[in-house]
């Protein structure tokens, strides 16, 4: 809500691809605080940005959907951004929301975060379509690895990250661009023809099989090998095996392979055939765990178009997993160090929060942890139940 850096993104060089009538600023910002961005901006703003989005919507040839793109740590990401997609599922209630959103790490400099998290997980959970976590240390330690690489190999940027970001050594520049490759893979079935196209509908339709449990873990393969050819078979089998590695994925909590699969959608861009396609969905089916239901739930996307600047053929894996407990119980450990001593609320309640309030938003995520934890002990006999609503 400041106005001073969207000033500051005018000005820069990218600053002409954004519509002055289609922003929406404010002075002082949120504070770092939920509340304020929710319940004070929210309201005050809300036929601004109203009128903003049908503005925007009304540009389009082919809505297919909404991606909101915010940081949970702050207030005006997690609590204006929150509002913004309640307002989307009222006037778009068939239009996709994926939601974008980074979860800070320990060393984040903002002490309510855990508060702003928990409040924007209750929101998410329960008006998202879709949810793609982002975690910060993940994001910076893929970047410490591309720059190793290219401290050895001085052509390893133009691979994934441009020469000009690295040179500069400005790593939330490069941790966006990793968050940019993964949206741009993730829409480029709906933007480019291809072999097996993708559409946005179809991934929440393949990749949520109960309602709420929506949370999306991502994975990016290469990220800075510059020996892939995709005629070697030995080069393929990497593409595919790092995309569902740990250390190609965009939030350190969730490992594919040592965790419980409710679903997976494979997008693949550039020289990959629907034999080599089919013949890795085999290889993941052998070696991951899926639940006794959820086997054949793999999803393949084939763009034809590869990923500007990049390899000639790039992988992006999406996968629901029981691995996202690790993420929401840590948010919820978090919160309860925080709450367990009532420190700063008080900033939340004189904004018009009710304890109660934030009371439902343990609920919530305890009922979501319950259920992706039932995932790990059910029999192909057992059904799962559905969720609890608050």
């Amino acid at each position: 809500m400041e106005d001073g850096v969207i000033s500051q993104l005018k000005k820069s060089k990218i600053g002409d691809i954004f519509d002055d009538d289609l922003k929406v600023t404010h002075y002082p910002g949120s504070g770092n605080n939920w509340a304020v961005g929710h319940t004070v901006h929210g309201k005050k703003f809300r036929e601004a940005l109203i009128n903003v989005i049908h503005r925007a919507v009304e540009k389009c040839g082919c809505l297919q959907g909404f991606i909101l793109l915010c940081s949970l740590g702050g207030g005006t990401g997690s609590g204006l951004g929150t509002y913004i997609l309640k307002i989307l599922e009222e006037d778009f209630p068939r239009v996709e929301r994926f939601v974008g959103c980074v979860y800070p790490d320990e060393n984040d400099d903002v002490i309510t975060s855990p508060y702003n998290v928990m409040m924007s997980s209750k929101v998410l959970t329960e008006h998202a379509t879709c949810v793609f976590p982002f975690d910060n240390k993940a994001l910076i330690s893929i970047c410490d690895k591309i720059r190793v690489s290219s401290s050895k190999n001085p052509h390893v940027s133009r691979h994934f990250l441009s020469t000009e970001l690295l040179a500069r050594n400005k790593p939330f520049q490069d941790m966006n661009s990793l968050i940019v490759k993964m949206l741009l893979d993730l829409t480029s079935s709906s933007r480019y023809s291809g072999s097996l196209n993708l559409d946005m509908n179809e991934i929440y339709s393949n990749m949520v099989p109960f309602p709420k449990m929506h949370y999306i873990s991502s994975g990016l393969s290469p990220l800075y090998d510059l020996n892939y050819r995709s005629s070697s078979s030995c080069r393929q089998d990497e593409l595919f095996s790092s995309c569902w590695s740990l250390d190609n994925q965009l939030c350190r909590y969730i490992n594919p392979l040592h965790s419980t699969l409710l679903a997976v959608s494979l997008i693949g861009r550039g020289s990959i055939g629907m034999g080599d396609m089919r013949q890795q969905v085999e290889r993941l089916q052998a070696k991951a765990k899926f639940a006794p239901w959820a086997l054949e739930s793999v999803k393949a996307g084939l763009c034809c178009v590869p990923a500007p600047g990049s390899a000639p053929a790039s992988l992006l894996g999406l996968f629901n997993s029981t691995g996202i407990i690790h993420l929401l119980s840590d948010v919820l450990a978090k919160f309860s160090k925080l709450y367990s001593r009532k420190a700063h609320l008080h900033h939340y309640l004189a904004e018009g929060m009710e304890v109660s309030e934030i009371e439902d938003c343990v609920l919530t995520m305890q009922d979501v942890i319950h259920h992706y934890k039932g995932v790990n002990t059910m029999t192909p006999d057992k059904t799962m139940p559905q969720l609890s609503v608050y």
